[in-house]
This record gives C-alpha cells, sequence and structure tokens, in this order.
C-alpha cells in the first residue's frame, strides 16, 4: 500500500510542521499543559524537574512559534488568553488521542487467540455438527 502523500508532504505531515517551518514538539505541549494545571511556571517546572528558566524559554519558544502568546502576565499570576484556551483544547485533544491509542493496543495485546478444537465420536459428529456450526 502507498501513501497518498509525496515524501515531503509526508515529512511535514509526520513532524507536524506549521507553515514558518518549525517542526512542533510533543514536549511543547506537555509543558505548556503542565503549566496551565499548575498555575504557574514555578510549579510546573517542579512537577517536570526542570529549572524555571528552561521552561520559560520552552513556553517563549512555543509562542513565538505560533505567532501568539498563550498567557497573559499578570503579576505573578498567568492566565491564559484566548490563543491559549484554543491550544489548550487542542493540546488536551491530542494526549487523550494518545491515551486511548495505548490503551487500544494494550487491550489488543491481551486478548488471547488461539484455536478452539472440538472432538466427537463420528456417529454423533454429523448431527451435532449441523446444528452448531
Amino acid at each position: 500500500m502507498s501513501w497518498p502523500l509525496s515524501t515531503d508532504s509526508y515529512s511535514r505531515f509526520c513532524c507536524g510542521c506549521f507553515r514558518s517551518g518549525w517542526h512542533f514538539k510533543y514536549h511543547h505541549l506537555r509543558y505548556f499543559r503542565a503549566i496551565t494545571h499548575e498555575g504557574s511556571l514555578t510549579k510546573a517546572a517542579k512537577h517536570l524537574k526542570l529549572s524555571q528558566s528552561a521552561l520559560s524559554v520552552q513556553l517563549r519558544s512555543l509562542e513565538e512559534n505560533l505567532g501568539q502568546p498563550l498567557f497573559e502576565r499578570k503579576h505573578k499570576a498567568l492566565v491564559l488568553t484566548e490563543a491559549g484556551q484554543i491550544a489548550l483544547e487542542y493540546a488536551d485533544s491530542i494526549f487523550r488521542s494518545g491515551e486511548e491509542l495505548t490503551d487500544l493496543l494494550q487491550n489488543r495485546a491481551k486478548r488471547s487467540r488461539g484455536f478452539l478444537r472440538v472432538g466427537a465420536a463420528s456417529n454423533l459428529s454429523r448431527n451435532f455438527q449441523l446444528t452448531f456450526l
């Protein structure tokens, strides 16, 4: 079965590149979600086991590449912008899809597969097979 997209289109699709050529990274979404769920860069950085400055750089990179701020910085609080709310909905959807895929494949792997063999005497098997087959 051939892939319907050209190799170039396929690589852009798989990497999730934006038109600007920036490669979208899974960890950007993970960091973004942690910041929104924790409510601050400091708490999110602790949760992710990163320095606050490293997390801030990643957030700035994500915002620059999306071309919009995702948070309004008010005093020490971070408040989602409209773009941030949209991004969070998509990020949550992507993570839910990933979890569903993992569950689906793990459950599929757990299903037992095999054969069921039934034996019967020849005089019984003629009547028995017709009834159950």
